[in-house]
């Protein structure tokens, strides 16, 4: 029940159920439908994830443990959870052309970039508007679309350029002592995968070819200790409480 999961997430970060919801701004109505066995929305659970520390999928599980970072216990469990999973990662709308106009500004890059998985090495253009990189919409848009089925060659090309600007702010901290080499050997994540989106050489397994998906983000995320917005902007801060002073002031 996401009641008790977000109730036990609350505990081990030190925060309170209620004190967190008033933090993210919502409202006690809401709250209260949690604990009457309601899930919360989509965009409501990648922000109260985020905010935890763990991955919008666990809470949302009926298992005891991160499911994005194990394996299931249980064979029969995997196998039972697949028809669900897969209908949710395919549900969604095409990508638009302001939608993806709005998301290479928040990720500092051109939409052509964004479009051609042949250019492999990406370099931040320095034109984002001030304030875009605390945007919590675009960030989720952006999880939205790394957490769908790459089912048409936008998509695909969409999220392995992600994926590119994802291990770009991994790597350009050289004091982290993250290398490339450690990257490919994150257990969670297919090595080979990853071997693509860094150098785009092609696997002969073309399963493989593909970009991370928001399940490999959020494994990236732990292992490193980077917040979701350094790996997508590369910049570290409070995002919600910018996201809402943002809000404040637009309202004046």
């Amino acid at each position: 029940m996401f009641w008790d999961k977000y109730v036990q997430a609350c505990k081990n970060n030190n925060k309170s159920p209620s004190g967190l919801a008033e933090e993210l701004e919502i409202n006690r109505s809401t709250v209260a439908g949690w604990k009457r066995g309601r899930q919360p929305a989509g965009n409501t659970v990648y922000l109260i994830a985020e905010k935890l520390g763990c991955s919008a999928d666990y809470l949302l599980s009926e298992d005891d443990e991160d499911v994005s970072l194990i394996s299931k216990k249980s064979v029969f469990k995997s196998i039972h959870a697949i028809p669900q999973r897969f209908i949710s990662i395919i549900s969604g709308d095409p990508i638009s052309s302001d939608e993806l106009d709005k998301i290479a500004e928040y990720l500092d890059c051109t939409p052509d970039f964004l479009k051609n998985t042949e250019e492999v090495k990406y370099v931040p253009l320095g034109e984002r508007k001030p304030g875009v990189e605390f945007n919590v919409n675009i960030m989720h848009d952006i999880f939205v679309i790394l957490d769908r089925c790459a089912d048409s060659k936008l998509y695909k090309s969409v999220q392995i350029q992600i994926s590119r600007i994802i291990l770009h702010w991994v790597l350009a901290d050289e004091d982290s002592g993250w290398t490339i080499d450690k990257l490919y050997n994150i257990k969670q994540i297919d090595s080979h995968k990853m071997k693509y989106i860094y150098t785009n050489e092609a696997d002969s397994d073309s399963t493989r070819n593909y970009g991370l998906n928001f399940t490999d983000l959020t494994v990236i995320s732990r292992e490193t200790k980077y917040s979701y917005q350094y790996l997508l902007t590369g910049i570290d801060g409070d995002v919600y409480r910018e996201y809402l002073k943002l809000k404040d002031e637009s309202a004046k």
